[in-house]
């Protein structure tokens, strides 16, 4: 394994754990706290937790690197669709965030990969989305 593919490795298991603590952190764990006293009222509650930081939370001022040639495997059964992988920044560089299968949402549902785009003031990540 060369220096760079260990780089890379790395990279991507930063990514894996990044993006595990960000789920974990929206994720809802119930509290069993008391119900407030009679007559106070509860404290107030937000409408809806700040957006995570996505890969374009900061915009890079360089255009991303090349995509690399990424092997795709086979899918594990029928219907999965393969969602490339991407270049994400993370604040500081472009990291590899590899490829993998997904199911659809529907069965007619085509999977239309995100992309850099150049803006005024910087790259600016388009997330993908189902079409």
């Amino acid at each position: 394994m060369t220096s760079l593919s260990k780089a890379l490795w790395r990279n991507g298991a930063a990514i894996v754990v990044l993006l595990a603590g960000i789920a974990a952190a929206g994720a809802q764990v119930p509290q069993d706290t008391p119900p407030p006293p009679q007559g106070v009222a509860p404290p107030p509650q937000s409408a809806a937790p700040p957006p995570a930081p996505g890969p374009g939370a900061v915009a890079p001022s360089v255009a991303p690197p090349a995509l690399p040639a990424e092997a795709i495997p086979p899918p594990p059964g029928p219907r999965w669709v393969w969602q490339p992988g991407y270049w994400a920044w993370n604040g500081y560089q472009y990291v590899w965030a590899p490829g993998h299968y997904v199911r659809p949402p529907h069965r007619h549902a085509i999977w239309i990969a995100g992309h850099w785009a150049a803006r005024p003031r910087g790259w600016v990540w388009v997330p993908g989305h189902w079409g």
